[in-house]
């Protein structure tokens, strides 16, 4: 019997350690499961919290978009004038909630080398000055998208010389930063006939017009791959130029001073450039001019 209890005091105490052991691994235990229940519970906070606070940033351009745009010389003194708008949207219903700090420069590019000179912001303020343009969206309550809630600065640059082409960039600077631009062809100016290239991604028009004088012009296609509107009726038996087709031409076509026509052609690649050329034509009694449309190289 001595033994026997002998043997129950041991297991006793031996249970007694062992719960004793077991009481510190389980309130550790708790406090680890607590404590990575608070920190979970504090990332999900914080990325709630990132998402809230996260702001919506739009800056777009009608004309800054990459590509390659002719403009006329059209001003009195033989230069031209770009016009063209700034934006905090991409439509009515995604705009930036936050004003809009942004800069717009132009270089002329040259064969080695081009040099920055002129900067200048969307109030038009003078040239060879840096300047910046402010609260571009002002403040738009986030998540109105009510109409008017967008906003468009319009900037204008002068003095943008005949046969030369510029590089034009704008910059939004804050509070993200982002850089529109586009490159932009001055016409050597024909002062009784004018063409331009407008670029609208998967097809381009082009804008012929005269001064106060009537034309006889014929349109031109040079560009491989630039797919004529044959609806239109001088541009009804013009083809699509291939690469051993060679170049394709308009019917006769009369404008009347003061007057202008639109040609339209489709682009088989959506990524090319073009231009269009006036020339006088010569030898040919019943047409007074040419309008060459090329695809624009590198040069």
């Amino acid at each position: 019997m001595r033994r026997q209890k002998k043997k129950q005091e041991c297991a006793t105490k031996f249970w007694d350690q062992i719960a004793r052991m077991r009481m510190p691994l389980m309130v550790v235990c708790i406090l680890a499961f607590g404590a990575s229940m608070i920190y979970a519970k504090y990332i999900q906070t914080s990325q709630y919290n990132d998402a809230i606070t996260a702001r919506e940033f739009y800056f777009s351009s009608d004309v800054l978009d990459g590509g390659v745009h002719e403009i006329p010389a059209l001003d009195e003194d033989g230069t031209a004038t770009l016009t063209f708008h700034l934006m905090n949207h991409e439509d009515q219903l995604r705009y930036s909630d936050v004003p809009i700090t942004y800069e717009v420069t132009w270089e002329e590019e040259q064969k080695n080398t081009a040099e920055t000179d002129h900067v200048e912001s969307a109030n038009g303020n003078e040239a060879g000055r840096l300047l910046q343009g402010t609260n571009l969206s002002e403040k738009i309550a986030a998540g109105e998208g009510k109409n008017g809630q967008t906003n468009d600065k319009t900037v204008t640059i002068s003095g943008l010389e005949q046969g030369k082409t510029y590089t034009v960039t704008a910059t939004a600077t804050a509070p993200y930063t982002k850089t529109l631009s586009a490159i932009i062809r001055v016409q050597q100016k024909n002062e009784e006939l004018q063409a331009t290239v407008t670029d609208h991604g998967n097809y381009i028009e082009v804008t012929v017009w005269t001064a106060d004088k009537a034309k006889k012009i014929r349109l031109i296609n040079q560009a491989v791959g630039l797919i004529p509107d044959n609806t239109d009726s001088p541009m009804k038996d013009m083809l699509t130029v291939t690469d051993t087709s060679g170049e394709s031409q308009s019917d006769l076509i009369d404008l009347k001073s003061n007057a202008s026509h639109v040609f339209r052609f489709f682009k088989s690649d959506a990524e090319k450039n073009y231009k269009a050329t006036v020339t006088t034509v010569t030898d040919h009694a019943e047409i007074d001019n040419a309008v060459t449309v090329e695809e624009v190289t590198n040069e």
